[in-house]
C-alpha cells in the first residue's frame, strides 16, 4: 500500500488568501462609505443654503420698505409664515421629499425629514427682531432686541449683521453595514444689500 504524501503550505497560504481578501473588501466598504457620506453631507448642506437663500424671494420680502428707504438697504421680510412655507416648499424640492417630507429615493436620507429650529432676524438699523419657529403647533414667537445688530448671535454662532434666515433640519441615513444614524444639518443665511 502507498501512503500519499500530504502537502503542507496550502492550508496556510487560503487562510492568507482568504483574510487579505476580507480586508480588502471591508477597507473598500469603509471607504467608498465614507465618501458617499461626505459627498452627500456636502450636497445636503449645500441644499439647506438654497431653501434658505429661497425664503428671500421677492414675495416674501416688503419691497414697499425697501422701496421708501433705499439708501438704508433694509431687507425685512414681511411674513414669518409665507417665508415658512416657501422653505417648505423648496426644501422639498432640494431635498427630493414627497409632500410628508419623505425621501421619494430613499438611497441616502432614510427618514422623515423634520424641521427643528426656523428662525428668522430681521434687521432694521440697528434692531433685530426675532422670528422664532414652535414646532408644535407652526406658530412664531417674537422677540424684539433693539442695538443688537453685530452683537446677537445665531445658533451657529455667526454674528447677525443682516437680514438672517436660520434653519435646522433632522434626518437617520445609512452608515455602514446598513447601520442607521440620526444626524441634524443646521445653517443660516444672510441676505445684505450693499
Amino acid at each position: 500500500m502507498r501512503k500519499l504524501k500530504k502537502k503542507s503550505g496550502s492550508a496556510p497560504l487560503m487562510v492568507f488568501v482568504m483574510f487579505t481578501f476580507l480586508l480588502i473588501y471591508f477597507l473598500w466598504s469603509f471607504i467608498m462609505t465614507k465618501y458617499t457620506i461626505v459627498s452627500e453631507s456636502e450636497i445636503i448642506h449645500d441644499s439647506l443654503v438654497s431653501t434658505n437663500l429661497a425664503v428671500f424671494s421677492i414675495k416674501n420680502l416688503d419691497m414697499n420698505l425697501l422701496s421708501e428707504y433705499p439708501e438704508k438697504k433694509i431687507t425685512i421680510l414681511k411674513s414669518p409664515s409665507d417665508a415658512y412655507y416657501t422653505f417648505e416648499k423648496h426644501l422639498r424640492y432640494n431635498l427630493g421629499l414627497n409632500d410628508n417630507f419623505e425621501p421619494n429615493n430613499k438611497k441616502f436620507i432614510k427618514s422623515k425629514v423634520n424641521t427643528t429650529e426656523f428662525i428668522i432676524y430681521n434687521v432694521s438699523n440697528n434692531d433685530i427682531t426675532e422670528y422664532d419657529l414652535d414646532t408644535s403647533n407652526t406658530t412664531f414667537n417674537k422677540t424684539y432686541y433693539p442695538d443688537a445688530v453685530g452683537k446677537m448671535k445665531t445658533p451657529k454662532g455667526n454674528v447677525i449683521k443682516a437680514t438672517t434666515v436660520y434653519s435646522k433640519i433632522d434626518f437617520d441615513i445609512e452608515t455602514m453595514f446598513n447601520n442607521v444614524k440620526h444626524v441634524d444639518v443646521s445653517e443660516d443665511t444672510a441676505i445684505a444689500i450693499k
